[in-house]
């Protein structure tokens, strides 16, 4: 329990900028593991919220079938639609066609069980992002002079996970949160100068380059994926 009261301490810390929860996260032990247990548990808190979000929505939401007809007769009975299906009468077939499937309009969310799955995946996908971005950071960061180890710097970027809090605001139908990405840099920002104690401007251009160079290194595993597809096909 004290481990759990520790890591959300620390949760908020990165939240906050401060810089001390990253100092402390870098000097920790067993900073690596409770980086990686702090991010689980705020990706699992986000998938929960977001489906219990998406379960008031579902509840909420205008029934298909009505929502389509109210659609298709408000916009049948504008005189400007009249006019170009008598112009062009194959935007009214296209239209026709449209309408046929009314399950497709007004569905603003998944049924409970299709939108349970996040709360498996979101984790999952927040430890991922988190190996994967730390990891190209602790390379551009070692690449500008960075001392720190690469327990170190996973252990601080772990903190940056913290701005994902803010999403918990999805518990809340219809709510939306934004600037997660932007504040999630920030954090990193002060994760890369406290972890590697370097100046600002080489922390900022590792933190700026690391997604870069994760696109680069995505994208040639991609071609090197195709390559050998084809190679097998062919």
């Amino acid at each position: 329990m004290d481990s759990i009261k520790t890591t959300f301490q620390l949760a908020l810390g990165g939240l906050l900028l401060d810089p001390a929860a990253f100092r402390e996260q870098r000097d920790a032990p067993d900073g690596f593991a409770r980086g990686a247990l702090l991010v689980a548990l705020i990706g699992l808190l986000v998938g929960v919220a977001a489906w219990i979000g998406n379960l008031g929505v579902y509840a909420t939401q205008p029934d298909a079938t009505e929502f389509s007809a109210t659609l298709y007769d408000g916009i049948t009975s504008l005189p400007l639609y009249q006019n170009m299906v008598a112009e062009s009468p194959e935007i009214g077939i296209a239209f026709e066609e449209a309408f046929s499937q009314p399950q497709d309009f007004g569905v603003l969310a998944a049924g409970p069980a299709q939108s349970f799955m996040a709360i498996f995946f979101t984790p999952v996908f927040a430890l991922l992002g988190w190996f994967l971005f730390g990891s190209v950071v602790h390379i551009a960061a070692r690449a500008f002079g960075g001392a720190a180890t690469y327990q170190q710097t996973m252990a601080c970027t772990a903190l940056a996970s913290g701005a994902n809090l803010l999403a918990l605001v999805q518990i809340v139908p219809y709510a939306q949160v934004a600037a997660t990405t932007t504040l999630g840099l920030i954090a990193t920002y002060v994760a890369v100068r406290e972890s590697h104690q370097l100046p600002a401007w080489p922390t900022f251009w590792a933190v700026a380059l690391g997604p870069t160079l994760l696109l680069v290194l995505l994208g040639t595993f991609f071609c090197c994926f195709l390559l050998l597809l084809v190679s097998a096909v062919a």
